[in-house]
């Protein structure tokens, strides 16, 4: 029988791990093969150790973990062979391990770590039930109180709370009006400004004989008209609807290269059947060979699915994954023909600083959440969207929408100074000509 990880402190006591002949990871990664809570397990590193097997013999290595792998109380410096009944701990305070080198019923740990493990699992419980009780009896002495004093005040403190709610409705409603106000008006100036240069630029070109002057004012007017039509993108972008109508198609990927690295992006769905644009560099180490390993989880989902790369954009940071299950997968089936305008808002969904920020649940319950972010453009060159913004590790991939919610550019990164307020993209001409 092959050795085994017996798991005694952690999350995840109690389970057991076997050690195949294929390297065993172990951390709070989503790639990992033992994948500890990444809330609860601090102690562990995203990427924490290595136990592998080699001509009949194990070996765990500390994959430069931050609080350091232990054995028997010594901390590993790269690597150290294990024997039958060692004990691993991850971090000098992390969960523990024991390794057992033959079938489970030999090496059993020390009984002073089995009574523990076992007092934790039969306890845990108890401790809930416990805890349960103790906060139904607060709320009920709580719920008791406020109903007496309920009892003898109601009407006055009724009447108090509805004029309160009112006079906080009444002054909401005028700064919503007032702020609309303002910024309609604005629109209206601006919209009625540009219309007025474009009719200008247009009886003046076909007033002109041909040309080069020709040739300027039609640039002019091509220029005029973009102009008008951020305008009206600005008086019509509805944030809460482009996150409805397209956040679910936005994906977290977890890569994880041959020399053992991992790193986290994001990436948008363009298909039913997985297809998923993403950033290139994501993909491709220094060298340009792939991944090791690809796994993909939609947004406001928690199943990870594994993908591999499909294809890679010559002249763009761009690629396309492919997911190796069948669909349907929700997608996004608009990329904009059209190049994006300066001053144009924008709308960026994706996963900054990766599964590091706040999801919803914890360890293999984790629902993932994405974060929407507004910007605006700010530059436009051949290639190359600037965006007002931000952007962080783990933002590499996020689609950028458009007021009309359709794809108008890829985030692949942002200035170096800038802290990440500066934000670059590809722009959606690339995209379009990689997904034909």
């Amino acid at each position: 029988m092959s050795p085994r990880l017996a798991i005694l402190t952690g999350t995840l006591a109690g389970q057991t791990r076997a050690v195949e002949s294929r390297p065993l990871s172990l951390g709070r990664d989503a790639t990992c093969d033992v994948r500890f809570d990444p809330d609860a397990d601090v102690e562990v590193s995203g990427r924490h150790a290595e136990v592998r097997v080699e001509d009949g013999a194990s070996f765990i290595r500390d994959t430069n973990s931050t609080n350091g792998v232990y054995v028997n109380g010594t901390r590993v410096r790269v690597e150290q062979r294990l024997s039958d009944g060692d004990v691993i701990r991850l971090g000098a305070a992390g969960p523990k391990l024991r390794f057992d080198a033959g079938p489970a019923a030999k090496g059993a740990a020390p009984t002073e770590e089995r009574i523990a493990v076992a007092v934790q699992q039969q306890t845990r419980g108890l401790r809930s039930a416990l805890f349960v009780c103790v906060a139904l009896a607060i709320v009920g002495g709580w719920l008791a109180l406020r109903s007496a004093r309920r009892a003898d005040d109601a009407r006055g403190a009724e009447l108090e709370a509805l004029r309160q709610r009112n006079d906080s409705l009444s002054a909401e409603i005028d700064r919503d009006v007032h702020a609309m106000t303002g910024r309609l008006a604005g629109l209206d100036s601006a919209l009625a400004s540009a219309r007025r240069e474009s009719d200008r630029l247009r009886a003046e070109l076909a007033a002109a004989r041909g040309g080069a002057n020709v040739e300027l004012l039609s640039a002019q007017l091509a220029r005029a008209e973009q102009k008008r039509g951020a305008i009206v993108a600005v008086g019509r972008m509805n944030y809460e609807a482009i996150a409805s109508a397209n956040g679910r198609s936005v994906v977290m990927i977890a890569v994880e290269m041959a020399d053992g690295k991992a790193y986290s992006g994001s990436g948008v769905s363009v298909s039913a059947d997985g297809s998923i644009v993403t950033n290139a560099h994501l993909v491709r180490d220094g060298d340009g060979q792939p991944p090791r390993r690809i796994a993909v989880v939609y947004s406001d989902t928690r199943d990870w699915v594994p993908a591999h790369v499909d294809r890679v954009a010559s002249d763009a940071d761009l690629a396309v994954l492919r997911i190796d299950r069948s669909g349907p997968f929700p997608f996004v089936a608009e990329v904009s023909d059209r190049a994006p305008v300066v001053g144009e808002p924008v709308a960026i969904i994706g996963f900054p600083l990766g599964d590091r920020t706040r999801m919803d649940g914890s360890t293999e319950a984790i629902t993932v959440r994405s974060t929407l972010g507004v910007g605006t453009v700010s530059k436009t060159i051949p290639g190359v969207m600037q965006i007002d913004a931000f952007a962080s590790e783990g933002s590499s991939g996020s689609p950028v929408f458009g007021a009309d919610g359709s794809i108008e550019g890829i985030v692949y990164g942002g200035a170096p100074d800038a802290a990440g307020r500066i934000v670059y993209a590809v722009p959606a001409a690339a995209v379009r000509a990689l997904l034909k």
